[in-house]
């Protein structure tokens, strides 16, 4: 709610798909703000370039109503409903369907009961009559997507302008931005500002935030150019080694390799101070190969309406942001480390605290903690846990209390219903 007069100007620095989304979401709520998108030279992050995005990409669109079919169609858009996994410590390919909740039957999850009663099925055929409607997001092609936002930003009268080589941002002291300059001499002001670039913030960092380096916890990773392609397939595919990682699904074909000299994963200790905020890859860079890299993204831009900026920056609700925030960046790294458990050699780096009380929780019971604010589903943390054969010392005393043939018998019916058995 604001409680006070609303931002007469916004600076967004940023050339992605964030940067436009932010300046596009905070133009719908602020219809009288001027808003002004700055584009710096240089490379796009990778969250601006993969095509993807998790489930909250339709959300955010109907905020800044953004027709979905029409997006679908200038994107050539697809939903990812399943993904096909390689590691070099798995010896088989491991599929994973996308899931929700977590599956109750009279009371006992139906995990728990797969897991007393493995001989019948895989978890992922066993599983997929019951996750209808689940999927892993949309895959995309960026560039048309970059194109439609540019076009909609221009629509709704936001001024965009290039900057000429490097930029250094103005404060005044540590507490908020008076500027952002480039060095051939453009200078720009207004009320709030918004670093969409890249990471770590350079507008955070001259407020005094610091970069919270995960390097030790999942690989620097450099994106190849991405090949574009057209297949049916609603199936993502990921292959991952000590020295590289491919992601492959029906719009394109990424390559990334692991590169000391790319920047960190990790994220802003603070993403909102004063009058000035970090969104995508300047607030949060964690690669999950699923589209939670831009789904975070705008999901923290949604964030930052619900706690629109005053004019006069407010100590409260920058602290109220930059608490969630953190939270929520935190929980996105336990699963962008979590798909590194099974691949030579970077599965021996150190294990993130989250994630470790993650595998802690589901190796005794085979139970999924509640975690407030996860961008992660419960059913696709188990999923994936079960997809890295990681199995529960006990299974939980629940899966015992329906008699076993008519649990079995049940888990054959739903085997047989799974789209996946009559493919």
């Amino acid at each position: 709610m604001i409680e006070q007069e609303p931002p007469r100007s916004i600076v967004v620095v940023g050339s992605g798909i964030v940067a436009h989304a932010a300046a596009i979401a905070f133009r719908r709520a602020l219809p009288a703000c001027a808003v002004t998108l700055v584009r710096p030279d240089g490379t796009l992050s990778a969250t601006d370039r993969v095509g993807a995005a998790s489930g909250i990409m339709p959300h955010f669109h109907d905020q800044i109503g953004l027709d979905a079919a029409r997006f679908m169609e200038l994107t050539g858009a697809s939903v990812a409903t399943e993904q096909q996994w390689r590691c070099e410590d798995l010896d088989v390919l491991r599929s994973v369907r996308a899931a929700d909740g977590i599956v109750f039957h009279d009371g006992v999850a139906l995990h728990q009961l797969w897991l007393a009663h493995q001989d019948i099925g895989d978890w992922p055929v066993v599983s997929a009559s019951h996750s209808a409607g689940a999927d892993f997001g949309l895959r995309f092609d960026a560039a048309r997507y970059l194109k439609l936002l540019a076009d909609f930003a221009r629509h709704l009268g936001i001024t965009t302008t290039a900057m000429v080589g490097d930029w250094r941002v103005e404060t005044n002291g540590d507490q908020s931005v008076a500027a952002v300059a480039a060095v051939e001499g453009q200078r720009w002001t207004g009320d709030f500002y918004i670093d969409a670039s890249n990471n770590p913030s350079q507008m955070m960092v001259a407020l005094g935030a610091q970069w919270l380096d995960w390097s030790e916890q999942m690989p620097q990773l450099s994106l190849k150019p991405l090949v574009l392609q057209q297949s049916p397939t609603p199936t993502d595919s990921i292959s991952l080694d000590g020295s590289s990682a491919t992601w492959q699904n029906s719009a394109w074909s990424a390559q990334f390799e692991i590169a000391a000299e790319e920047p960190t994963p990790g994220r802003i200790a603070t993403a909102r101070r004063g009058n000035a905020m970090a969104l995508g890859d300047a607030a949060c860079r964690a690669q999950s190969f699923d589209g939670g890299a831009l789904g975070l993204a705008m999901f923290d831009i949604m964030r930052a309406i619900a706690l629109l900026p005053g004019r006069s920056p407010s100590p409260r609700e920058a602290a109220e942001y930059s608490r969630q925030a953190a939270i929520v960046h935190e929980l996105h790294g336990d699963w962008a480390a979590s798909r590194w458990l099974k691949a030579t050699g970077v599965s021996q780096r150190a294990l993130r605290p989250g994630l470790a009380d993650m595998l802690t929780q589901y190796g005794e019971r085979g139970r999924i903690p509640v975690r407030d604010m996860d961008p992660v589903p419960a059913g696709q943390w188990l999923a994936w846990l079960i997809a890295l054969g990681i199995r529960p010392r006990r299974i939980d005393p629940t899966a015992w209390a329906i008699d076993p043939a008519t649990a079995r018998n049940f888990l054959k019916q739903a085997a047989a219903r799974s789209p996946q058995s009559r493919s």
